[in-house]
C-alpha cells in the first residue's frame, strides 16, 4: 500500500526494484516501481557534467566488418556472475568482445581466468564507481571504445549501473543476468531471457523488447572448466546458487 501510494503521488518508492523481488508484488506493480527508479537514475545522470552531451555512437561496423560488443559488470572476479564466465565462446569472427570491470582485481582464479577469455587489451579494469572513478569518466571510457552492444550484467543488482547507461554511452544497451527483470528504463532496448523464465505474454511488464533464445538463457561453461568431475549416469543435476530471499512458493 505504501508504494501504490508513492507511485500514485509521483514519489520514488521507498522500496528499490531488487529488493521487491522478494515480496509478493504483481508485475504491473514491479514495473512501476522500476520505472519511476530508472527516471530518477536518468534525472541525476542529466545533472553529471559529460562532454560532448550527447555522447556520439558509431556510425557503421569496424574495418574488419565485426561490431564491437561490451559487457559491463561488478562481478567479473569471485562471484557466480565469474564463476560461470561464457566469454570465451563468442563468435570472434563477428565479435570484437570486451569486458569492462567495475571492479579492482580481487586478486581470484576467477578473475585471471575471466580476463584470460578476450583478446590482451580488451580487458578493462575501470574500477567502482563511486571509490575510484565516477560515473561520468567510465561513460565517457565506453563511448571511446566505439561500442556497438553495450550489455550490462547488473540489472538491479548492487553496483547496477543504471545511471550510466542513461547517459546512452552505447547505440544498442542490452540487460542480460542480473536482476532478471525489466530495469524499466527507455534507455535501455532489450532484455535476454527464455520462453519459460520470461512468457511471451509478460512482454508487456517489460520495457525493453524480449529476445527470447531458444533454450536457456542462463548459459554457462561448467562442461569445459568441470571436466575433472566425474559424471552421475542417468542422474539429474540440480543447482541453486541464489540467495533465500529469491525463493518463495510460487517460484
Amino acid at each position: 500500500r505504501v508504494v501504490t501510494a508513492q507511485l500514485l503521488e509521483g514519489k520514488v518508492p521507498s522500496l528499490k526494484p531488487f529488493l521487491a523481488l522478494a515480496f509478493p508484488v504483481s508485475p504491473a506493480l514491479y514495473k512501476g516501481i522500476a520505472e519511476a527508479h530508472a527516471r530518477d537514475e536518468a534525472r541525476k545522470a542529466g545533472l553529471l557534467l559529460v562532454s560532448p552531451s550527447p555522447l556520439p555512437h558509431p556510425s557503421r561496423l569496424l574495418p574488419d566488418n565485426r561490431l564491437r560488443l561490451a559487457y559491463l559488470s561488478t562481478d567479473l572476479g569471485d562471484h557466480p556472475v565469474g564463476h560461470q564466465a561464457w566469454f570465451w565462446a563468442h563468435d570472434t569472427a563477428q565479435f570484437d568482445l570486451h569486458l569492462l570491470a567495475l571492479s579492482s582485481n580481487d586478486g581470484s582464479v576467477w578473475w585471471q581466468r575471466t580476463a584470460a577469455m578476450v583478446p590482451e587489451g580488451n580487458f578493462h579494469e575501470l574500477g567502482k564507481i563511486g571509490l575510484q572513478t565516477s560515473t561520468a569518466t567510465v561513460a565517457q571510457q565506453v563511448n571511446s571504445l566505439g561500442v556497438h552492444i553495450l550489455i550490462t550484467l547488473n540489472g538491479w543488482t548492487a553496483g547496477n549501473q543504471v545511471d550510466l547507461l542513461a547517459l546512452r554511452p552505447a547505440p544498442l544497451q542490452v540487460e542480460y543476468m542480473g536482476s532478471h527483470d525489466t530495469l524499466g528504463a527507455s534507455f535501455v532496448d532489450s532484455f535476454v531471457s527464455d520462453r519459460i523464465a520470461t512468457p511471451p505474454e509478460m512482454g508487456e511488464f517489460f520495457t525493453e523488447s524480449l529476445l527470447l533464445v531458444p533454450n536457456s538463457f542462463f548459459i554457462n561453461e561448467y562442461r569445459e572448466s568441470r571436466k575433472h568431475v566425474a559424471p552421475l549416469a542417468d542422474a539429474l543435476h540440480l543447482g541453486d546458487y541464489s540467495a533465500f530471499a529469491r525463493a518463495d512458493e510460487a517460484r
